[in-house]
Formats: structure tokens, sequence, C-alpha cells
């Protein structure tokens, strides 16, 4: 018996599961229902589109028949339920039939008139964000819309773009376009209105210019040069200001200016020794820094020049760098002579 008891549970708990499955599926229309007795005819109006309509039968009691229907209409059911499913009326005019059912000597009978096809549709216009309201206009179906009214006035820097039939995409309506009876609703669009950038380089290289689109991005910005500066992007400001990169929102309803900014480059010191002397020089991070001539010794013949590195590692047995040679300076740098040997004791030092 409790074996019985656990399958009748079980069966339940899934109908109600099976059941709930069911009552969360939509339905696009909901259908009329209408209770008839056999006393009185019941009139009922469907629109053109067609519609579906549940009928009781009130009083029946017996096996009830079907007597007769319009061709327009189809019936399905049995005993005092039924299911009326009107099809689409695409003719102007209205049309009126009667759908008669006979339960022993009792007549029910339900009087279906259904709408023609509509001639006209009135459109309403959706300022979608703008400012203004926009009256509604009546259009005949099939036919081009003859006028359509001005946008309203677009938000802040936006221009109107036109109608749509949806409120985002959708597709453009035009004074060429058909009316439809299933758009009733038209969208305004807006654009971005384009406006001019000026880049003031701020003594970089020569400034320019380019037009961008409110509500756009600011795409590919050019990159200027500043001798002994590094870069540092543009701003909305000479000084402080908002960082622009391409991938920035265009936020400004105006021509406007941005500007660039730099950051000093760092400086290093190359330095030179010829004998007892030493000449220093200031390189900016980056640069190249072309070696100069060296001098020539009473015993030895200047060669070219050798990198001297912290901890006094010097190569001695060649010259690493030749006069004019050119280095990319990236730290501080010190450079010594090297001389081939000359036997000759009373050569005189000579520029070479």
């Amino acid at each position: 018996m409790k074996g019985l008891t656990h399958k009748r549970s079980i069966l339940g708990l899934l109908c109600a599961l099976v059941l709930g499955m069911i009552m969360l599926i939509p339905t696009e229309v909901e259908a009329a229902q209408l209770t008839v007795t056999s006393t009185s005819r019941k009139n009922y109006t469907a629109v053109a589109n067609g519609e579906t309509i549940l009928v009781t039968l009130s009083g029946a009691t017996t096996n009830t028949n079907m007597m007769g229907k319009p061709s327009w209409i189809t019936v399905s059911g049995s005993s005092s339920s039924y299911k009326l499913v009107v099809a689409k009326n695409t003719a102007k005019s209205s049309r009126t039939g009667d759908v008669v059912f006979r339960a022993g000597n009792k007549v029910f009978t339900v009087r279906i008139t259904q709408n023609g096809a509509p001639t006209t549709v009135t459109v309403k216009f959706n300022n979608n964000g703008g400012t203004g309201k926009v009256p509604n206009k009546s259009y005949t179906i099939g036919k081009a819309y003859s006028k359509l009214p001005a946008g309203p006035a677009a938000p802040k820097g936006m221009k109107f773009d036109g109608w749509y039939t949806k409120k985002s995409g959708g597709t453009k309506v035009t004074t060429k376009t058909k009316a439809s009876a299933s758009v009733s609703v038209l969208y305004a669009h807006y654009t971005g209105k384009t406006y001019t950038i000026r880049f003031d380089s701020q003594g970089g290289t020569k400034a320019f210019v380019k037009n961008v689109k409110y509500g756009g991005k600011y795409g590919k910005l050019e990159t200027p040069k500043k001798y002994g500066y590094d870069f540092d992007g543009w701003y909305t400001a000479a000084k402080g200001g908002t960082k622009i990169t391409s991938k920035s929102d265009v936020k400004t309803a105006a021509n406007h200016t941005l500007y660039a900014h730099w950051t000093p480059k760092k400086r290093y010191t190359v330095t030179m020794v010829s004998g007892d002397k030493e000449e220093k020089y200031e390189v900016f991070k980056g640069d190249k820094f072309t070696l100069p001539r060296g001098y020539s010794k009473n015993d030895g013949e200047f060669a070219g020049w050798n990198r001297y590195y912290p901890g006094g590692f010097i190569i001695y047995n060649r010259a690493e760098y030749q006069p004019g040679d050119q280095i990319i300076v990236n730290s501080d740098m010190k450079f010594v002579p090297f001389y081939k040997h000359i036997d000759i004791p009373d050569k005189i030092s000579s520029f070479n």
C-alpha cells in the first residue's frame, strides 16, 4: 500500500511539473471565450486578421452536433466545448456568418461578424530621446507615405537621421516606402554631428586637424615629435585636462582643440678622454652620438676609441670604435683612446 502511495506521489509531482511547463509557454494572442445558451443568439465581432474563439454551450446535456458554419470559420471540439478559428479577412468589406449547434431539442447559435481589412493605419511617432511631441498621422495602407513629419529636436551633439521601424536598427522609412498595417509606430533615429578637432602640438612638429562625429570615436591620432621630449599623449587642456586616445568617445558637442603633452627626456653624459683631458657631452636618452676624432701622442698613434666600463674594464688590444661611429645613448658612457705604439722618439703629437 505504501508503494502504491509513493508511486501516486511521484505521478502527481510529474503531472504538476508538466502542467507548470505548459503554463510557462507564452501565447501570442489570448483567445476570446464565449458562453452560449439556447435561449438567445450570441453575437461576436472578430478582427480582420483572424482570431480564435473558445465556445461553451451552457445547458448542453446530450450529444451535440454542429448544424452549420461559414467556410471561413474552422470548428473543432465536442460535447459542450468548441474552438472556432476565424480566418484572416483580406477584403475591405466585413462579413457575417452563423455557427449553429444542436443538442437534443436545443439550438445554440454564435453569430460572427468579422471586420474588413483596414484601409488606413494610424502611425504614432516616437521621439526616441529627442525633444517635442510629434502628432500621430493616418496613412493609406499599400500607398507610399506621402509626407513624413519633421523630426523632433535632436539630443545634444546629434542630428535627426529619419524615421525607422524599430527603436534601434530597423528599416528607414521614406516618402517612397509603402504604409503597412503592421507598422503603427515609427521611431526617430539620430546620428552624431561632425565637428573639427584642432591638434596643438605645443612646440612639437606641425599641428593638424581632423573631423570627428559626436558620440563616435576619435580614431587614429598622429604622434608629433619634439626634440628633447617624449610624447605623453593628447589632452583636452594645455595643462592638465583629460587624456584622449583613439578609442575615446567624442563627448564635446563643438569644434575643439586637443593639446600635446610632453615629458622631458632623461639626459646622459658621454665622456671622451684624451690625454689628461676629458670632454663631456650631454645627450638625450635614445639619441645617437657621433664619436669625435682623437689625438696621437709621442709614443703612440691614435687608432680609435674603447669603451671604459664601470670597474675599469677596457679592451686593450684593439679599438672598438672609430671616429664617426654613431652609438645610441641609454646611459652615462665613457670612452678612452686606443694607440698604436710608435718607436720614433721624436714624433710630435698631431691631430688625427
